[in-house]
């Protein structure tokens, strides 16, 4: 992962009563487990101080609900601004988590075009590949980890209440469905995993793969989900891993039933989209159903097997397998 790019915060006023940037030495934040782009490290528990100030984080918006550790350039957007019209401007929001002693504060700019008392901010975070999935609360809902991550509105250095936005953690291990396809691999390389598997109503076959991350036909084409837990239950990609070279140190794609899989053949494959300048990598699929292992297989993939094309039946067949 790329060092963040930490500069101190223009502003006097965001800073005051909080930390001067004179001091703040560059390696600050390096080694945290959540970081901002562009935002200004402070020492100090985001959550150790009661609110103060009369303003608040009014909107949040982020491109992503789920990370993994590794990911960086998750986009979180929203608006900051007084409790009521009469109170001061916000300047800045406080960004952090509580399972660190430190936190970030990040301008917010811009007047939000449909509001003049709110200000606007976009924080790029990235999380630490070394993010320990065991310090975080399960989710109730999911029974899996989640990322809280705590935002704070400032004006002249002092802070409003905590607004906390939730991200579900993906972790390395395959997640859990009636059948899970997954492949893995052991170095920087783009890798795509491909399966072949039948439609719910036995009528055709789909592939499912990174350009088509799901193993149900789009609405409106016979045998389409009728309702969302159709959609949900139906074969998915849950991720596409080193897209185009943007390393994201999962390596790792899973393709999920969680739902009953359809009866019929399923045919596995791996392509090599790019092996990002190396010259062969090591990968592992596996197929497990209603939790049994019924594949295991490993493999080498070569530059020259990544030069040629990369579309729907690319890629060499790992294994086959059919389900009753």
């Amino acid at each position: 992962m790329r060092a963040p790019r930490i500069r101190c915060v223009a502003s006097a006023a965001i800073l005051a009563g909080l930390s001067a940037c004179q001091g703040t030495e560059p390696s600050y934040g390096v080694a945290n487990i959540l970081r901002v782009d562009g935002a200004q490290w402070m020492s100090g528990r985001i959550s150790g101080k009661a609110g103060t100030a009369p303003v608040e984080v009014t909107a949040t918006t982020s491109a992503k609900s789920r990370v993994y550790a590794g990911e960086e350039a998750v986009v979180l957007t929203g608006l900051v601004g007084p409790q009521d019209e009469t109170g001061p401007l916000a300047t800045a929001v406080a960004i952090g988590i509580d399972q660190e002693d430190s936190y970030w504060i990040l301008p917010a700019p811009e007047r939000d075009s449909a509001n003049a008392f709110l200000m606007r901010f976009q924080a790029s975070l990235s999380f630490s590949p070394a993010l320990d999935p065991t310090l975080f609360s399960i989710d109730d809902q999911t029974g899996a980890p989640k990322v809280t991550v705590n935002l704070r509105a400032i004006t002249q250095g002092q802070m409003g209440e905590i607004r906390p936005f939730d991200y579900g953690l993906l972790t390395q291990g395959a997640p859990e469905g009636d059948l899970v396809v997954s492949l893995t691999w052991n170095a920087p390389v783009d890798l795509d995993i491909h399966v072949v598997a039948p439609l719910p109503d036995g009528s055709d076959n789909i592939e499912v793969w990174a350009k088509n991350p799901s193993a149900l036909p789009p609405d409106g084409q016979p045998g389409a989900p009728e309702t969302a837990e159709e959609r949900a239950a139906g074969g998915t990609l849950d991720l596409d891993s080193n897209a185009n070279c943007q390393i994201d140190n999962r390596d790792m794609e899973n393709v999920v039933w969680t739902g009953p899989a359809p009866s019929g053949r399923y045919i596995a494959r791996v392509d090599a989209s790019s092996l990002c300048g190396l010259k062969s990598a090591t990968w592992h699929m596996t197929a497990l159903l209603r939790g049994q292992l019924i594949q295991d297989t490993w493999g080498t993939i070569t530059a020259a097997e990544a030069s040629l094309p990369h579309r729907a039946g690319s890629g060499m067949t790992a294994f086959v397998f059919d389900v009753q």
